[in-house]
């Protein structure tokens, strides 16, 4: 029996030279010393829970802790009476199994034991999943809930799925979880599918951890399974075949789990100058006398007949909406400017699920290339990716991180710092209205552009900011109180209303005139991606451990600005020298300083802001009068938003 202590023994010394050498502290930590941890905290008792193993990362209060390894191994000596006590729950382990439960306090999806530490280290050495304790939750600070976002998540998850094996680590996970399981945020789940989930966790978890993944993230793995395949059919599937679904997901769930997951193209790569055709080639060494001419040699008409297909998919009819038709726009022009090279399809009206996942399959064996055009669409594409390998998609969205779908938008906010400069001329009362939807990845980057620009024109501008897909309308009664008649507006007019109040408007007696409009040049998008893809380049893009997104503007041609003749010469002139700033990419609204209405955010002469920190900016500029509205104040066409394009709350 002391032959067991001591191989766990061995394995303790072990962790603990790989601790020391890493920089860590080698023992157990205790829930006294966790951040935030102070008297008076409150507390919940929820009774006895199966725990998971992994998530017990040390004991309740300081004290023999160094009588194990950070990982619960036992560290005393062989000889001990500690050893001795080890042995003796090993030997009931084996004769009659731990049945009596630990207990143990929970803080921030951690477990802290009071009672059981050779309990625990007894399982965790023969490799159990869990354990049964009574537990007692400890209730964080409302600063420290702050500090912790995803942990709030996971508290309104645990409300209607008691479980503690799922352990996410990306914002917004667990109510992408909820959704692909089809199942509702705010009703308790019947204690069956809660078993049912808990076991579908530890089969995933049996077969991911034997193809040697990261134990750390395998709930992770778990949801990725899940945005891959059907949770419904994971119980009639052999391991073998769970096992191949998994390692279809290698890049996946091999990307960077610290640090960055996304390589961002700012612009395009540079193109091969002059893509050859091989034909052409070829008939050009024969003419030099390279290669010898053979009257038998076969005319190639495979080759030239070879056409990179390439398909678009559509939420509507192209005619029924403006931003469509742009895309089909792009569509058309590509197909002018690739006639030989390149055939193109669009596939309209994939405004469910239903029909999109079967249009997907339809142009996943039609084509080569496939586009899908609102980031709506993004989950569908990535398992249209993950069935059809052969074929590259690439979805119109931001900040997603799967390798297997490539990612292409625009960067909007520069335009909108150009139309916040041409609003504070107009704007004589200094009062400018800013019109969103939802606050989706980017779009707060939007206002804060526009607020900036406008300050920058006229340092008394106040942007009054409103969200369309907000439940609380109070903004539109403020904004008519105060008489605003200078507006910012979605990018195309409403197909069902008479009317100019899109783009940049102003209200006169006798309606809203249009001054200024954002443009987007899908098709000098579409040429310059499809070009990377003829010449070679695309492959090059890529990385393994990371997702591609495309994340272009000014500087790469794919944006502009309609200004209206009606806007003063001079202040045409400013933006049109700003507009060339910015495509030699010398000027940025996010340069030097900038300031929130709680905080500076950053300093003069300071560098300008990442992508990321552009990406989910999540305060607002000091001259914006408005909020940031959370997912429970959107209507439910704002929530569908807000869950499938990403937030950076």
């Amino acid at each position: 029996m002391m032959d067991e202590y001591s191989k766990a023994k061995r394995m303790a010394d072990h962790s603990i030279r790989r601790a020391v050498l890493a920089g860590r502290y080698p023992y157990l930590t205790d829930l006294d010393s966790q951040p935030g941890m102070t008297d008076g905290l409150s507390s919940i008792d929820l009774g006895i829970r199966e725990i998971p193993l992994q998530q017990i990362r040390g004991t309740r209060t300081k004290g023999r802790q160094t009588m194990f390894s950070y990982d619960f191994l036992p560290a005393a000596e062989r000889d001990s009476e500690f050893a001795m006590k080890w042995n003796a729950v090993y030997a009931y382990q084996n004769k009659e199994g731990i049945s009596e439960p630990i207990e143990a306090y929970e803080y921030l999806h951690s477990f802290y034991v009071q009672e059981g530490n050779k309990r625990v280290s007894v399982l965790k050495y023969l490799k159990a999943i869990s354990i049964s304790a009574k537990v007692r939750r400890i209730l964080p600070s409302a600063e420290v809930l702050d500090q912790h976002p995803i942990y709030k998540e996971f508290l309104d998850f645990y409300k209607v799925c008691p479980l503690y094996e799922i352990d996410l680590h990306e914002k917004n996970a667990y109510r992408k979880l909820l959704r692909l399981l089809k199942k509702p945020a705010d009703q308790p789940w019947p204690p069956a599918d809660v078993s049912r989930l808990r076991s579908s966790f530890y089969l995933f978890q049996k077969i991911y951890l034997k193809l040697g993944y990261d134990p750390e993230h395998c709930a992770d793995g778990f949801l990725t399974y899940l945005s891959a395949y059907d949770y419904e059919k994971i119980y009639s599937l052999s391991d073998k075949k769970i096992s191949a679904q998994i390692k279809e997901l290698d890049k996946e769930l091999t990307m960077s789990k610290e640090g960055e997951k996304i390589k961002v193209l700012e612009k395009p790569t540079a193109e091969k100058s002059g893509m050859i055709d091989p034909l052409e080639k070829l008939s050009q060494l024969t003419k030099d006398k390279k290669l010898p001419v053979v009257d038998s040699l076969p005319k190639l008409s495979i080759l030239e007949e070879k056409k990179l297909r390439i398909g678009f998919v559509y939420g509507s009819n192209v005619m029924d909406s403006f931003m469509d038709f742009d895309h089909e726009l792009g569509r058309l022009q590509v197909q002018a400017e690739f006639k030989d090279k390149i055939t193109t399809s669009k596939y309209e009206n994939a405004d469910d699920e239903e029909k999109l996942t079967e249009i997907l399959k339809l142009a996943g064996k039609e084509n080569d290339v496939v586009f899908t055009t609102s980031p709506l669409q993004f989950e569908e594409t990535f398992r249209a990716a993950i069935r059809d390998k052969d074929v590259r998609y690439l979805n119109r969205s931001v900040y997603m991180k799967q390798n297997a779908v490539r990612t292409y938008d625009v960067r909007m906010y520069e335009l909108q710092f150009l139309l916040g400069i041409i609003a504070a001329v107009y704007a004589k009362d200094h009062q400018i209205a800013y019109i969103a939807d939802t606050p989706y990845y980017g779009s707060i980057a939007s206002v804060n552009a526009f607020a900036i620009g406008a300050s920058m024109i006229d340092p008394d501008s106040r942007v009054w900011l409103g969200w369309t897909e907000s439940l609380d309308k109070d903004w539109q009664d403020q904004m008519r109180i105060i008489g605003i008649r200078t507006f910012c507006g979605p990018q195309h007019p409403d197909l069902h209303k008479d009317d100019l109040q899109y783009g940049l408007y102003v209200l006169e007696e006798n309606g809203a005139v249009n001054i200024a409009q954002p443009v987007i040049n899908w098709g000098v998008y579409y040429k310059k991606l499809i070009a990377s893809i003829l010449d070679g380049t695309y492959n090059k893009a890529s990385v393994k451990e990371k997702a591609t997104n495309y994340w272009w503007g000014i500087s790469s041609g794919v944006l502009d600005i309609n200004v209206s003749q009606s806007v003063p010469y001079p202040t045409r002139n400013l933006v049109s020298m700003l507009k060339e700033a910015m495509r030699k990419e010398t000027i940025d609204p996010f340069y030097g300083e900038i300031r929130s209405n709680e905080k500076d955010i950053k300093g003069p002469y300071s560098a300008k802001l990442t992508f990321e920190e552009i990406i989910t900016m999540r305060y607002l500029n000091s001259n914006v009068i408005g909020i940031i509205p959370e997912y429970s104040q959107l209507s439910e066409k704002g929530k569908q938003i807000y869950e499938k394009t990403g937030t950076g709350s």
